[in-house]
């Protein structure tokens, strides 16, 4: 089923990529927001398992789950009408910090790495790291929503860094 959809989203240009918990819930009902990813290339062979390179194009709110049959389609399809999240611009409040310990998290799992935020305005880059951040936390899908629904990043920003000051990996307090 994986690699049927793969296929069928390579060939539609993209997939939707939608948040999901650790319990196998979704946020695939009207009104969540998910993001369309390109496929850029897949690595079908090379490694032990199938590597998917996919670039981030856009946000969009779900306008209707469409769970289609498999006979229509290898798996359940959305609809989503395209908009643009954090429209105000942000602060910088807390980009340096998120940054910091974003570098952290790559240099001890490289896997997890992603390109760097260079040669993107100010604004996008908190964004940027933002959903960064809200993609590799594992936060309740109602907490990612309800960020992703704010009017800028600036929420988003003091939420995460509230969350890694309170991390005793990243404030080195003794345990």
């Amino acid at each position: 089923m994986f690699t049927n959809s793969l296929r069928a989203a390579e060939k539609a240009g993209g997939m939707w990529l939608a948040h999901q918990d650790c319990g196998g819930d979704s946020a695939v009902q009207q009104g969540d927001l998910v993001c369309f990813a390109k496929i850029i290339q897949i690595d079908w062979l090379s490694q032990s398992q199938i590597v998917a390179d996919c670039e981030i194009h856009h946000w969009a709110i779900i306008a209707e789950p469409n769970f289609s049959s498999p006979a229509q389609w290898p798996c359940p399809s959305l609809y989503a009408k395209a908009i643009q999240i954090w429209q105000r611009p942000s602060s910088p409040c807390q980009a340096e910090s998120l940054q910091h310990a974003l570098s952290m998290i790559n240099q001890q799992h490289p896997e997890l790495r992603v390109e760097a935020l260079g040669g993107v305005q100010q604004a996008d880059a908190i964004s940027q790291l933002c959903w960064r951040w809200l993609e590799l936390l594992p936060l309740p899908l109602k907490t990612k929503q309800r960020l992703l629904h704010a009017p800028s990043a600036e929420l988003c920003a003091r939420y995460l860094a509230f969350i890694l000051r309170q991390n005793d990996r990243f404030n080195y307090l003794p345990r």
